[in-house]
C-alpha cells in the first residue's frame, strides 16, 4: 500500500522548508504546485514523515488545484487518506473540511469533521442541484494536538471510514454516483468557510482501488518509500532537497551522499 501506482491520482506529502508554500503533487497525475490561500505554509515542527506538514489556521488558509477528471469518481472505488492533527476542533454546528468541490448550481462533495453538540463525525457528502445523495456520517473519538490517520473507502456500493485503521462505526450502503463537479478542489476549507485548524500531512487520492476493506495497520512510511530509498519518478523527498539546496546552498539524500553543487 505505501507504492506509488496508477491509481494514485494525488499525492501530497506536503515537505519542504519551514514556511514554504510551495506544495506539489507527485502522483502520476503530475497536478503541478496547488495555489495556496492565505499563510497556508510547511511546518516542519509538526508532520507524521518526512520534513513537514500542511499548517492551516483555521481562519483564511486553504490549497487549491483545479478541476480534473481525477476528482471524478461515478460509481467507481476510491480512497481518500491522509493525516491530521487539529489544533482545535469544530464548535457545536460547524465542520472543518479536510476537502471537497462546490459549483455555483450547487453540485458537491465534502470530507470533513462535524460537531453536533458535543459529538463528532467524520462525514463525506455528495450531491446534485442542491439535493443530497450520499450521506456517509460516522460518530468517533477525537482529541486536539494528535496525529490521526483516516481513510475513506468506496468498494461497490459500501461506503466506510477508518480511523487509525479500525473502521468508524457500520458501513454504509449507497449505489448513487459521485457527480462530477466542475470546480477547483479545496484543501482544508469548503465554500469560504469551515476552514481546518491544524495540521494535515501525506494527503492521497485514489482513484480505482479501495486501498483497504477491513481494518488495518496503518502505512508506518512515506508514500513511494522503499527499503533503501525512494521509489517512484517523483519524490518528496527530491523536492525537499531542491529547497534545501537554494536556501542553504547543501543537502543530503536519503543515503547520505552529498549533492554536489550545480544540480
Amino acid at each position: 500500500m505505501g507504492s506509488i501506482d496508477a491509481y494514485t491520482k494525488l499525492l501530497l506529502p506536503f515537505d519542504g522548508i519551514d514556511e514554504s508554500q510551495v506544495f506539489t503533487d507527485i502522483s502520476p497525475s503530475e497536478h503541478g504546485n496547488a495555489i495556496v490561500g492565505g499563510t497556508a505554509q510547511v511546518d516542519t515542527a509538526q508532520r507524521v514523515f518526512g520534513s513537514g506538514a500542511l499548517l492551516l489556521d483555521g481562519n483564511s488558509d486553504y490549497l487549491q488545484y483545479i478541476d480534473s477528471a481525477d476528482w471524478y469518481y461515478g460509481t467507481s472505488a476510491f480512497t481518500i487518506d491522509f493525516r491530521v492533527r487539529f489544533a482545535a476542533l469544530p464548535t457545536s454546528g460547524n465542520l472543518m473540511t479536510i476537502c471537497g468541490q462546490r459549483t455555483a448550481g450547487v453540485d458537491y462533495s465534502q470530507l470533513a469533521l462535524r460537531n453536533t453538540a458535543g459529538a463528532y463525525t467524520w462525514e463525506y457528502v455528495a450531491g446534485v442541484s442542491s439535493v443530497e445523495t450520499i450521506t456517509v456520517a460516522k460518530t468517533t473519538t477525537i482529541a486536539i494536538n494528535t496525529w490521526y490517520h483516516i481513510a475513506l473507502i468506496r468498494t461497490g456500493d459500501d461506503f466506510k471510514f477508518f480511523q487509525a485503521g479500525t473502521q468508524v462505526g457500520s458501513t454504509t450502503t449507497d449505489s448513487s454516483e459521485v457527480p462530477d463537479i466542475a470546480a477547483v478542489l479545496w484543501i482544508g476549507q469548503w465554500n469560504g468557510g469551515q476552514y481546518l485548524n491544524g495540521w494535515i500531512d501525506e494527503l492521497r487520492v485514489s482513484k480505482g482501488i479501495a486501498r483497504w476493506t477491513a481494518n488495518f495497520t496503518p502505512p508506518n512510511r512515506a508514500y513511494g518509500y522503499a527499503a533503501g530509498g525512494f521509489s517512484g519518478t517523483h519524490t518528496s523527498n527530491w523536492m525537499f532537497m531542491k529547497d534545501m539546496w537554494e536556501k542553504h546552498n547543501k543537502l543530503w539524500t536519503p543515503k547520505g551522499i552529498l549533492i554536489p553543487e550545480g544540480i
